[in-house]
């Protein structure tokens, strides 16, 4: 390739491609060109603004534009990467699904129906706890604290609790021409751990399957206690998909861990 010479030729001078890996944006190829002076160059910095491409401008002189892209956008191969994160997720539950509410009507079923009666007779008359009577079944001394425990907690307006829940959060990056389908199967059913595992490990799916680092983290996630009507499991949510940098479109998905309601029809995936 030639050099430009400063008092030398008016055109800008094509200098030899280079190409690198990057884990997040794959292969990249960095287009260079010179020229004498920073206004050469100005035409060809705007077709690379026009066309999203991420480069550099140096307007010395001589002057130098560094170009890269990655991907079919420059005609190389579309290069797909996989990030995977085992995160906390914070969810708000009725305290009547803590494990003191569900005990209490286990142990005293009709319990938690006396609990909301007297608290609408605390909100809709001058009386204290103490003043209220409880009847059959709440007649136990552990039944009788549990149930003024949750109706002084209603009184605050302590209606809910925090829990933590897992969530495996995937992220793959594409060019920004990508047409496959890569995250919207399954959408809303309720995978086993092991149907989990088998679908993110699974190497004709991810160029970066989960590591065993993240598995071994899922497999020790404790499992919590079965309830009747429930399905523990993970269920798949729908995919996002946003723009970034340097021509490239993030597709996120999500799986939750917890507990769900069979009656609301979520679907067991077979």
């Amino acid at each position: 390739m030639p050099t430009p010479v400063v008092n030398g030729t008016p055109n800008e001078v094509r200098k030899a491609d280079r190409i690198r890996f990057d884990p997040t944006r794959g292969l990249i190829r960095e287009l260079v060109w010179e020229a004498a002076r920073p206004e050469i160059l100005v035409a060809r910095a705007d077709l690379l603004l026009a066309g999203r491409v991420s480069y550099e401008f140096d307007q010395g002189v001589p002057a130098r534009i560094v170009a890269s892209a990655s991907g079919a956008d420059i005609g190389q191969p579309e290069v797909t990467t996989d990030d995977w994160q085992v995160i906390p997720n914070e969810l708000q539950i009725h305290i009547f699904e803590d494990w003191v509410a569900r005990g209490l009507e286990a142990a005293v079923p009709g319990a938690l129906a006396q609990v909301t009666r007297n608290l609408n007779r605390m909100q809709s008359e001058t009386i204290t706890l103490d003043d209220l009577s409880w009847k059959s079944p709440v007649v136990a001394s552990t039944d009788l604290d549990a149930s003024k425990l949750l109706l002084d907690r209603l009184l605050r307006n302590e209606t809910h609790k925090g829990i933590s829940q897992y969530v495996l959060y995937h992220t793959t990056s594409v060019p920004q021409n990508y047409t496959t389908n890569i995250a919207d199967d399954h959408i809303d059913q309720i995978y086993t751990t092991v149907q989990l595992l088998a679908e993110v490990t699974d190497g004709s799916l991810w160029t970066y399957p989960l590591p065993a680092r993240l598995i071994t983290k899922i497999n020790n996630i404790v499992t919590p206690t079965a309830r009747d009507g429930w399905t523990i499991g993970w269920r798949k949510l729908a995919s996002k998909e946003n723009t970034a940098a340097d021509n490239r479109v993030h597709i996120s998905t999500e799986y939750w861990y917890g507990q769900w309601d069979t009656l609301l029809k979520y679907f067991v995936w077979a």
